[in-house]
């Protein structure tokens, strides 16, 4: 890939994606940027449509789904020089400002210390839900955003930088609510979780 990346998101869809379907978004013309990719955001438990926050100020974002495969092999991997897809090869040469993981266990340790190697000038943040196994896992986070004040507790003194971000909120309730003007509001809520996070999580319920 010729263009660099500025923010490059790393997740997994946690959800298996047909292949005829994978072979419809590689048609499109750009494929990280069509709607079929955009879409599948709601099968991961990333931030719904991470990318096209960032669009607007003109800053290139993309996700990309460790678990797409045959969409990577076939599409991403023709952006390395041996035509077959590596995270390590991709990020290298799209040089991105910022990786970051939804989660730790989104790419394996050996991948996060390659990563955390490469010699270009990168930040890489993480957001973490749960205890990591090993405090060693730190030194390769510049930055760590704490999904639990628990966890925080725990483990925020081995982090480098920390803030605490409780899980998510799907902005695009926000366009569906009657209530337009947001100082009139009675009572002040959150919502911690992701309303499609219900298989494991039971954040729906």
């Amino acid at each position: 890939m010729k263009k660099k990346i500025d923010i490059l998101v790393l997740d997994k869809l946690r959800k298996y994606i047909d292949v005829s379907r994978q072979i419809e978004i590689i048609k499109t013309e750009e494929p990280l940027h069509s709607k079929s990719y955009f879409d599948l955001t709601n099968y991961s438990t990333n931030i719904p449509n991470f990318a096209d926050y960032f669009k607007s100020s003109g800053i290139n974002a993309i996700t990309l789904f460790q678990d797409l495969d045959y969409f990577n092999q076939n599409y991403l991997g023709n952006f390395n020089d041996n035509k077959s897809f590596s995270l390590i090869n991709f990020i290298e040469n799209t040089k991105p400002r910022i990786i970051f993981l939804k989660d730790y266990s989104v790419i394996t340790e050996n991948e996060l210390k390659n990563i955390f190697k490469l010699n270009f000038k990168k930040k890489i943040f993480v957001s973490v839900g749960f205890t990591l196994p090993s405090k060693h896992f730190y030194k390769y986070f510049d930055k760590v955003y704490f999904r639990s004040p628990t966890v925080l507790n725990k483990q925020s003194k081995y982090a480098k930088s920390h803030e605490l971000i409780y899980h998510s909120f799907n902005e695009k309730i926000i366009s569906k609510m009657e209530m337009i003007n947001f100082n009139s509001k009675k009572y002040n809520f959150s919502f911690c979780g992701s309303i499609y996070s219900d298989i494991a999580l039971h954040h729906l319920k």
